[in-house]
């Protein structure tokens, strides 16, 4: 019986690396085939005018990386959270969105082209092989460093010291307690049911009153066309986060970043002392 479970494991194993390398064959498939873009398609236009270029054939990699260049180049991205890309008036006609995540940018680029035949994917392939498209020079943008994104904090949040690190199951634990930021309690407590008597709060509480602020204010906070990313410059969100811009992905590890651990201290000592025994 034991020998049959190994044999189980060992095929389940092997059957979950083969899966694995199959994806990551079609990934790379998918980066390296040849498109054009659809008729219409505004990313088209948008690297045209960006790069000079008027080539027609393009892999997938190729326009990702002209892209990065672009948006590298003219600091299109928040300075405070570089994973977020953020358009300026060309990039957000040629995608179609204000702001996203550097992981949507793929998708919305995909859907924008249609892959070549398989005769003229060979015919490409065995062509000399044309230089990336660049951007072309531009005038120095404008870095919007008003003071505006980073709204007055005062002495108290600036010396609020976050616990770093914590073990996930502490977040879980009944007898776990935090003390929110300073700039994170003026935003909880917009909530009808936020006790401002209290000092500390379990996890649970305080993700669940973030959610209601956040649904609070979608009409403000969100782009219709990518509902999973917030634009806070101009909200207190964005001061108790440190961000203007945020995807949903990154909500909890933020909400983290804005908390202080006050009890069941035994969780962390124990995996302090785990740690330093493993060193």
């Amino acid at each position: 019986m034991k020998v049959l479970r190994m044999a189980a494991a060992n095929q389940d194993a092997l059957r979950d690396a083969l899966t694995e390398d199959a994806v990551r064959e079609i990934n790379r498939q998918i980066l390296d085939s040849f498109y054009i873009f659809k008729t219409e398609a505004p990313l088209k236009n948008y690297i045209r005018e960006q790069t000079g270029s008027i080539r027609e054939h393009f892999k997938l990699s190729e326009i990702l990386t002209i892209l990065k260049n672009i948006i590298a180049r003219n600091f299109l991205f928040d300075m405070r959270n570089p994973a977020i890309i953020t358009c300026d008036e060309p990039l957000e006609v040629a995608l179609d969105m204000k702001a996203l995540h550097c992981i949507e940018i793929r998708e919305i680029v995909y859907r924008q082209l249609i892959r070549v035949c398989e005769a003229q994917q060979i015919a490409l392939r065995a062509a000399a092989p044309q230089p990336l498209p660049q951007p072309l020079p531009r005038a120095p943008a404008d870095i919007d460093d008003d003071g505006a994104s980073t709204s007055a904090v005062d002495e108290e949040e600036q010396n609020f010291r976050p616990t770093p690190n914590l073990p996930s199951q502490v977040y879980l634990e009944e007898n776990s307690l935090f003390e929110p930021s300073p700039a994170l309690r003026v935003v909880l407590a917009t909530r009808p049911n936020f006790d401002d008597a209290e000092v500390y709060y379990p996890f649970g509480q305080l993700t669940q009153w973030m959610s209601e602020y956040i649904l609070s204010k979608k009409e403000q906070l969100f782009d219709s066309r990518n509902i999973k990313l917030a634009i806070v410059k101009d909200d207190p969100l964005g001061v108790a986060f440190k961000v203007d811009h945020f995807h949903r992905t990154q909500v909890t590890s933020l909400l983290k970043d804005c908390l202080r651990y006050i009890s069941g201290s035994a969780i962390v000592a124990t995996t302090s002392e785990r740690q330093k025994t493993k060193k």
